[in-house]
């Protein structure tokens, strides 16, 4: 097993992010990024990342729900990208929604974890990205 700290720099390469700081979190199941505008038409799946012209549109995008901490149910749409951490690369689904008043914009969840082998060091940042 590969050893993370509690906060790493991903890359999306289809998204066009380059590096972001996001956060290891062991309660989430899966992984979330922000994104806005999200809306479904026609069978396509249109959002943007970052700002407003990094605009996107997916046919192959599925819908989740999604229970809270505080319990609550949520539909979130998901879709299936590459995520780069240092030197290695993943396809993994994501969790598209609107963290636009959350402090970190990535969330990187357990069932990225397991999949990929890491434990995470709590104590620890950037044991792998070396921000």
């Amino acid at each position: 097993m590969n050893v993370i700290g509690k906060s790493e720099v991903f890359c999306f390469p289809k998204l066009k992010i380059k590096s972001v700081v996001g956060k290891i979190d062991t309660g989430a199941f899966g992984t979330s990024i922000r994104a806005g505008g999200i809306k479904e038409k026609n069978k396509k799946l249109y959002f943007w990342v970052g700002n407003r012209t990094n605009t996107f549109v997916y046919s192959d995008y599925k819908m989740v729900k999604v229970k809270s901490s505080f319990g609550h149910i949520q539909k979130r749409y998901t879709i299936k990208i590459e995520i780069s951490l240092g030197d290695s690369k993943y396809n993994i689904h994501v969790m598209l929604s609107d963290r636009s008043k959350m402090p970190f914009k990535y969330l990187i969840g357990r069932n990225f974890l397991k999949k990929s082998g890491y434990i995470v060091d709590v104590s620890k940042q950037f044991l792998i990205s070396n921000k």
